[in-house]
């Protein structure tokens, strides 16, 4: 009897088994044609930025391109709001199939998380990077007349009476902050930051008087520069732009060892399929060397600089990440 009662559970585990493995194999072949006949609806791209700036711009720009190469439509979803985690957050807890995407920066990966503690996700973890989509270095402006003539004359003034100096950021986390924190902490100097609810009033402020400087991305302030309404004391890199040559590097305006420059990339939510990831990677790249694109990127003041691969992107995320991070506790957490 026990025999039999044996030869009936060994039957039962192999049926089991072979049941299990069937599953699986019907599974895998499903998730790979689900992979190869993507994309077939409309896909999702959310924006942490209201429209009009930088990331808006760029995600308009190059999603656009992508919508025809990949032969859908693509929805730019603007969710602006707490230095960008609602649209973090929102895209953490979406589904990893390649139709809610992510135009993100380096505030990803470790920032958020410090100065916004009640966050529930992790940039490390529950996203894939799929690829940089733009870079550009900030622009130090002033008004015009101000009596501040280059970045060696901010920084001389700074230090002769610190924190005499206004200087307008777009609040917590926002480029502009990044890059006016590392600039304090490459030149020891200390200014007093007024934050605006975003680039377009931090930059009216300094335009109507209000403060003094702004490190402001080039879309808000390229065409106050060119009409003569602000100064431009220097870009934040280390060199000159290709696409703002007239500008001033930062060593050329009497600062060595500043160098900072924003950049936006794609992502998903984590565990996207690999195929679907490859995908979107090959029509990133792809978008991104159109010559409309790119111009339309230059007027707007960045560059197109895709990653080589994906692991290149991960590469350049632990890297800022790590920077971006210690920036982070200085700037402390948000109210």
């Amino acid at each position: 009897m026990w025999l039999s009662k044996l030869n009936k559970k060994g039957v039962f585990m192999k049926l089991f088994n072979l049941t299990s493995l069937v599953v699986f194999l019907l599974f895998t072949a499903q998730c790979s044609v689900a992979q190869d006949i993507w994309p077939q609806r409309p896909i999702t791209l959310v924006v942490g930025f209201v429209p009009g700036g930088a990331a808006d711009i760029a995600a308009r720009t190059v999603s656009a391109r992508m919508a025809e190469i990949l032969g859908t439509t693509i929805i730019v979803d603007n969710r602006a709001g707490a230095a960008t985690t609602m649209a973090s957050s929102y895209v953490a807890r979406s589904k990893p199939d390649g139709y809610t995407l992510y135009l993100g920066s380096v505030n990803l990966h470790g920032l958020d998380k410090i100065l916004y503690p009640s966050i529930t996700y992790d940039g490390n973890k529950d996203f894939t990077p799929i690829t940089r989509w733009v870079s550009s270095p900030a622009i130090v402006v002033v008004r015009k007349g101000s009596g501040i003539t280059s970045l060696a004359d901010l920084v001389k003034k700074a230090k002769a009476n610190p924190g005499s100096i206004n200087v307008a950021t777009a609040g917590k986390g926002s480029t502009i902050q990044l890059a006016m924190i590392d600039f304090m902490k490459t030149t020891g100097t200390v200014f007093t930051e007024i934050p605006y609810k975003g680039g377009s009033p931090a930059t009216m402020s300094v335009l109507g008087g209000d403060t003094q400087v702004t490190f402001a991305t080039p879309p808000t302030v390229l065409s106050l520069i060119r009409s003569d309404k602000l100064d431009a004391l220097s870009v934040t890199s280390a060199q000159r732009s290709s696409i703002f040559p007239e500008i001033p590097s930062s060593v050329e305006s009497g600062v060595n060892n500043y160098d900072y420059r924003f950049w936006y990339g794609l992502y998903a939510p984590a565990n996207l399929p690999a195929g679907i990831a490859n995908k979107l990677f090959l029509a990133s790249v792809e978008a991104l060397k159109d010559a409309e694109v790119q111009k339309k990127l230059n007027i707007a003041g960045m560059e197109a600089v895709p990653s080589t691969s994906q692991s290149e992107f991960k590469a350049l995320i632990m890297i800022d990440g790590q920077k971006t991070e210690a920036f982070g506790r200085l700037i402390g957490k948000a109210d």
